[in-house]
């Protein structure tokens, strides 16, 4: 097993990374994503390796489902440990930018497979409308979504301006922006201690809020969404540079 930055079970076991998965999506029981069904479906058992762990049967449509289909993360064939190493990779390291080959080397993958994975992920973090911070996000998953986003407008006026009607036009311009772009700050995922639980309570206990919050995000935006996202940043020059190679900047200064 090749060693990772935490011990936590959801970065080494699949079993375990999948049922994390399914309880960030999902806090109140499978949903199907075809028909939308509650609590009508059940996991399909056998040992066929045809059968992929996790595979879902619902009785309402009669159609087959996992975690993963509906979302950015359909058909990709990477493991749900990948993408559990990825968002904690993405929301741990103290570096404002994260390029391809540094998630290639971090995670010990291929430069194709890494490259793929971060360009799922980047297509929820552009329609993601909720508030935006390093302390939710970590310092790359920010950035992103800040240049996504675009600059935003300053106050015209002083934070205490004298007069009320002053006071009246203090943030217009901010409000209007946040219209425009349609945020929502009910859009920010709330952590509900999922990955905390899986730990091993002997070991020290470790934040991964940002990490819940980041899967949150991308569990939960649909497949349409995703793809009219990749359009929308396929001329997006900073982002085209985050596939070359540079520097390997590993999180919190670890080393391969």
């Amino acid at each position: 097993m090749t060693a990772f930055f935490s011990d936590n079970p959801v970065f080494h076991d699949e079993h375990a990374a999948r049922a994390a998965m399914e309880a960030l999506r999902w806090p109140d029981g499978p949903v199907c994503p075809h028909c939308h069904a509650k609590q009508q479906s059940f996991e399909i058992g056998g040992e066929k390796q045809s059968r992929r762990a996790g595979l879902r049967h619902c009785r309402a449509c009669r159609r087959q489902f996992s975690v993963t289909v509906g979302t950015a993360l359909e058909r990709t064939r990477v493991s749900y440990v990948h993408w559990m190493r990825l968002a904690y990779v993405l929301s741990q390291t103290g570096s404002r930018t994260l390029s391809v080959p540094e998630v290639a080397e971090a995670l010990h993958m291929t430069y194709k497979t890494a490259a793929r994975m971060l360009e799922r992920v980047s297509d929820t973090l552009v329609t993601y409308k909720g508030l935006l911070d390093k302390k939710r996000f970590g310092p790359p998953v920010t950035e992103f979504v800040v240049k996504a986003r675009g600059p935003q407008p300053r106050l015209r006026f002083p934070q205490n301006p004298r007069y009320a009607k002053h006071r009246a036009r203090v943030g217009q311009s901010y409000v209007r922006w946040k219209e425009r772009l349609k945020l929502d700050a009910s859009a920010t995922p709330i952590p509900t201690g999922v990955l905390r639980s899986k730990e091993n309570p002997s070991l020290p206990q470790e934040n991964l809020d940002r990490v819940e919050r980041l899967l949150m995000v991308v569990l939960n935006v649909e497949q349409a969404e995703a793809r009219a996202a990749r359009k929308k940043r396929s001329g997006w020059e900073w982002h085209r540079r985050r596939f070359q190679k540079v520097r390997i900047r590993l999180p919190n200064g670890a080393r391969a």
